[in-house]
């Protein structure tokens, strides 16, 4: 399903003939998300001292919570009431409500096709069918890349925060932030402390039994009586007497004849 049975909320932040840069906003997009919108985007992503070039763009999708989600484009191609051509132009979505894995991959979709219509006036617009509308401004290619981290983070149930220029493959910034700490953290770190105090107390009784049992061999050395420095050896006398069987023979039987 490619189609998104919602409303957006538009936002519009350029220079205003009259009045110089302003924003532009549904009055039912609470003054927050607008905050938010101008400090986390707008403000982040356009330096007047260092603007982007000239003609480029580049997409955004800021989830302030798991129900409140900012996402849309930048067009540095705008012109003021002063003649300056190199004007930023922030359109941009509000949305309210929970997105699944499938509604995200279709706000992507849409950001890489770009806007169907340029809002003229500030009311809700119901999101497009993406198999049957011609975008009024180009959108931004999403690398494949960024998609697989899109789609893990949302699994995992992170927040966004994804920017990316066109034409540049190495400028894409994507931020993520838990909604909240995991359950399981807290006492997983409780456990790992307890852990590491046994561990220590283990380690300082095998350091004291090592030194006990060193120290009782040292003072069972130092108390048990020496030998003496020179013991005689005590040698017996060799026998010339030599026994087979029953018959004793002697050294004098030995060299006297025997009869036959």
């Amino acid at each position: 399903m490619l189609s998104l049975p919602i409303r957006f909320s538009p936002l519009i932040y350029t220079s205003v003939p009259g009045s110089g840069f302003g924003l532009q906003a549904d009055q039912s997009i609470p003054v927050e998300a607008k905050e938010i919108f101008l400090n986390k985007i707008v403000n982040r992503h356009w330096d007047a001292y260092a603007p982007p070039e000239p003609g480029s763009s580049a997409l955004y999708l800021y989830q302030i919570s798991p129900e409140e989600h900012l996402f849309g484009w930048l067009y540095c191609d705008g012109q003021d009431d002063f003649g300056r051509t190199h004007v930023p132009y922030f359109l941009a979505y509000y949305y309210r409500g929970a997105l699944n894995f499938q509604q995200m991959e279709t706000i992507l979709n849409y950001l890489q096709f770009g806007p169907e219509t340029i809002p003229t006036s500030m009311e809700p617009m119901l999101a497009p069918n993406l198999w049957n509308y011609e975008p009024s401004r180009p959108g931004v290619r999403i690398p494949v890349a960024v998609r697989e981290a899109v789609a893990v983070e949302t699994t995992m149930g992170k927040l966004l925060d994804l920017y990316g220029p066109d034409k540049k493959i190495f400028g894409w910034q994507l931020e993520t932030s838990l909604v909240k700490p995991i359950p399981e953290l807290p006492a997983l770190k409780t456990r790992l402390d307890n852990r590491r105090k046994m561990d220590q107390r283990m380690l300082f009784v095998i350091l004291v039994l090592g030194v006990s049992i060193v120290t009782a061999a040292a003072a069972s050395r130092l108390l048990s009586p020496k030998p003496p420095a020179h013991s005689p050896v005590q040698t017996q006398p060799v026998s010339t007497e030599k026994t087979v069987g029953t018959t004793q023979l002697t050294a004098a039987d030995a060299t006297t004849p025997r009869k036959r």
